[in-house]
């Protein structure tokens, strides 16, 4: 259930259950809550930022509403400003891929006017470098998680980690996601729901997201090596028992510089999303953001406006580490690319 909780904060995705009393973010009346999710870096845009209202508690994903038609743009420090674009897919509006640019040591702020003519503004967030990502490597374990009657159980997988140099004299706050992709093969040619069978595609390169939320403040290391840290768990199997993944699998991990601010907000979603939910612990808080209404200061506005440099370094699991017999082989008699999040082109890095 705690899954879903991530609808409302990062523009798709938060809402925070509990065992008692959940949240509700709405206002007492018909009127809802602006979610907005962005970022801008220090590698080549285009930028997008995401728009939505907050939705009842029990409404389901495909009912939150996304904001059409309204005016964003970013500006620097410096007086630089883009207006962005509104894509095609409405409540995502992106930057020209060769427009603004994250630069290091310059701050950057978002700004909104949604149709109905409300101003909004976030703080002006300093995008501070990022050291590198010096070793990345995996080593297989075996985890223990709750499944969906609360039973303890045993999964087995990769844990990924990753290496870096604190700067000394620095004050450090970082952020990770990944990136995990890995090859499929399905049988179109065996699809006999009409007008099949199916001429494409049998191969495809299924990609998958970070689900977790992963901070750290470098207040114990005072420039020493950040070493051995967790970033990514790759499980073998699903939780219906069923192979994971079937040959190679890449891992892309990407290290963020993110602000004290930032960090105290995602830290905070973080513990909330993983609350046990006990009926002795207090309902969750509605936690804000960085953005400001700016008509009117007293309304809530959910998620956050960041700025970031970005380290990347990506790794192989070998098929070798995880072979698997003939009889497991997938069995999907249709186009891979229904499957979700898949793609019949290579990536380059394969």
């Amino acid at each position: 259930m705690k899954l879903k909780s991530l609808i409302l904060i990062l523009a798709f995705v938060c809402t925070v259950h509990s065992c008692i009393d959940p949240v509700d973010f709405s206002k007492g009346d018909d009127s809802t809550n602006l979610v907005v999710d962005g970022m801008i870096t220090n590698e080549p845009g285009p930028y997008a930022v995401y728009l939505t209202r907050t939705s009842d508690y029990n409404s389901f994903y495909s009912s939150v509403e996304r904001v059409k038609g309204a005016v964003v743009m970013i500006s620097d420090d410096l007086g630089n400003v883009e207006l962005l674009t509104e894509t095609y897919l409405h409540g995502i509006y992106k930057t020209d891929p060769d427009g603004i640019r994250g630069v290091p040591g310059r701050q950057y702020k978002l700004e909104i006017e949604t149709p109905d003519g409300i101003h909004y503004e976030s703080a002006f967030e300093l995008l501070s470098p990022v050291p590198d990502i010096d070793s990345i490597y995996y080593e297989r374990q075996i985890m223990q998680e709750l499944d969906d009657r609360s039973v303890v159980q045993d999964v087995e997988g990769f844990q990924i980690y990753i290496g870096a140099k604190d700067p000394e004299d620095v004050k450090n706050y970082y952020m990770w996601s990944w990136t995990g992709t890995h090859e499929v093969h399905t049988q179109p040619w065996l699809f006999r729901d009409s007008p099949g069978p199916k001429d494409c595609c049998a191969t495809c390169w299924l990609s998958e997201y970070t689900g977790d939320i992963n901070v750290y403040d470098d207040v114990f290391l005072g420039g020493s090596q950040l070493y051995h840290q967790a970033v990514a768990f790759i499980r073998l199997k699903k939780r219906n028992g069923t192979r994971h993944f079937r040959g190679k699998y890449h891992v892309e991990v990407r290290q963020f510089s993110v602000t004290k601010a930032a960090y105290e907000y995602w830290s905070s979603i973080g513990i909330q999303i993983g609350s046990s939910g006990s009926i002795f612990e207090p309902p969750p808080e509605a936690i804000a953001g960085n953005i400001t209404n700016c008509d009117f200061p007293e309304d809530i506005v959910f998620g956050y406006f960041g700025a970031s440099s970005i380290s990347v370094k990506s790794i192989f699991i070998p098929a070798s580490e995880a072979p698997y017999p003939p009889e497991d082989t997938l069995d999907f008699p249709d186009d891979c690319r229904v499957m979700g999040n898949c793609t019949a082109f290579m990536p380059s890095f394969w």
